[in-house]
């Protein structure tokens, strides 16, 4: 298995390209709820990433389906359809991104975290391949961190997000 070979699991359903503008959809939402629970210069800024990505969204979509669709990005939607999570094969590794929910702060994607992620971390130590998690809100790296002891801080690329990686273990390679 190289760093392009993302897993399969069993029984979770992998987004084809037209399940990106609900992804998109969602993610903005996600933004949008993410802007309404800060206080202060973040609230801000996460305004201010609300009306971008709106103003982004149609490349947003096509990029999306054009990832799923040539097999760079597989999405993972959880068993009821309501949260996604995505996993992108890069060179530095798996990159989990577009965690997201079709309502945001109401707990969907934590069946999704402990159904799914802990396939891709097997997946990973037995290619041997880094999981990261960037850009992730403070609130959701503290969950991730507390159901996965592994993920170790790897920077903060701005205010309110942690950035998370996973090394392999090598008695699992």
């Amino acid at each position: 298995m190289d760093s392009t070979t993302l897993p399969s699991i069993e029984a979770a359903r992998t987004a084809q390209p037209l399940d990106a503008m609900r992804i998109s959809w969602w993610v903005w939402r996600g933004r949008r709820y993410a802007a309404r629970a800060t206080h202060g210069w973040t609230r801000a800024i996460h305004t201010a990433a609300v009306a971008i990505s709106c103003a982004a969204w149609p490349l947003a979509t096509l990029r999306r389906a054009m990832s799923i669709r040539f097999g760079h990005t597989r999405y993972y939607f959880s068993r009821d359809d309501t949260a996604v999570v995505a996993v992108r094969s890069t060179r530095a590794g798996w990159l989990l991104t577009d965690y997201c929910s079709a309502h945001p702060g109401q707990g969907e994607g934590w069946w999704l975290r402990q159904w799914v992620l802990p396939v891709v971390y097997q997946a990973a130590d037995r290619a041997g391949i880094t999981v990261r998690l960037t850009r992730t809100p403070n609130r959701i790296a503290e969950s991730c961190t507390a159901e996965t002891p592994e993920l170790r801080p790897s920077g903060s690329p701005r205010p309110g997000r942690v950035a998370l990686a996973r090394i392999p273990h090598a008695a699992s390679a």
